[in-house]
């Protein structure tokens, strides 16, 4: 008997030191684990467009969906990923201005359409860079400045010189200066001068092709406006098709009229 009143007295002792006393008047709720949140991230596509500096090191690359990331190797060590959220032109400048939301601050772009050589390897770009990063955690805006190019199909997002058209140089054609294409597929816009007025519509890069829209023209009277006439018809065109020569020319042929442009910034 005496052994069995050790046994159960030792089972009440040993479960009350292995159960959590509260308080009077307080409940005993059990403490779970927080769940972590489920972070976002945003997918990068292919690349339309690269840019780079040094001293610090750091690079940009904008996808087809215009989405943009940056990377840098100095003190930040910024790793970022957001979209393009607005594209403005700035006209004085010959420039481009990209914004991206960060959700604590922004990032801001501008691509200078007037060449640009990379103070280290010399090579040299078509683009001239200035990225500038705010941020809550900065205790001032961080600015970086490199070069930068298109790339691929996105070359064409360029401004160009009018070359020939079916095989004749402008030199030999009635117009007083060059005929100009500008092309900005950030913002799916094309305008130009067509040999007597100015002209202007939509453009985008739809399967590797270019896809013009909306072309209009001011009304300035012409005496001799055959050159214009071939190059808005070349625009209309819904079966043109272009290329970029190993030159960096750019050709675009439709059923009855062969344009080649050369590069503005060349």
């Amino acid at each position: 008997m005496k052994y069995v009143f050790l046994i159960l007295s030792f089972t009440i002792f040993f479960t009350m030191a292995c159960t959590r006393t509260s308080q009077p008047g307080q409940q005993t709720t059990p403490v779970t684990a927080p769940i972590p949140e489920k972070v976002e991230t945003k997918s990068f596509g292919k690349a339309v467009f690269k840019g780079s500096g040094n001293e610090p090191f750091w690079s940009l690359q904008i996808d087809e969906n215009h989405t943009l990331m940056i990377k840098s190797i100095d003190d930040h060590q910024f790793k970022l990923n957001a979209p393009i959220t607005e594209i403005t032109t700035v006209n004085d400048a010959n420039a481009t201005n990209l914004t991206a939301d960060l959700g604590d601050g922004k990032v801001t772009i501008m691509l200078m359409e007037n060449g640009c050589q990379d103070n280290m390897s010399g090579k040299k770009s078509s683009h001239a860079l200035q990225v500038l990063i705010k941020n809550e955690t900065l205790e001032k805006p961080v600015l970086y400045k490199g070069c930068g190019e298109f790339l691929d199909a996105y070359l064409v997002n360029n401004n160009w010189i009018l070359e020939s058209i079916n095989g004749k140089n402008i030199t030999n054609l009635p117009i007083e200066k060059a005929p100009t294409l500008n092309i900005n597929l950030l913002q799916k816009k094309v305008n130009g001068f067509a040999g007597c007025n100015t002209f202007f519509g939509a453009v985008e890069m739809e399967k590797g092709r270019l896809k013009f829209g909306d072309i209009g023209l001011t009304k300035k009277a012409c005496k001799d406006n055959t050159t214009e006439a071939a190059i808005v018809s070349l625009l209309n065109d819904p079966a043109q098709k272009h290329a970029i020569n190993k030159d960096g020319s750019l050709v675009i042929k439709g059923a009855k009229q062969t344009l080649i442009y050369k590069s503005d910034n060349k």
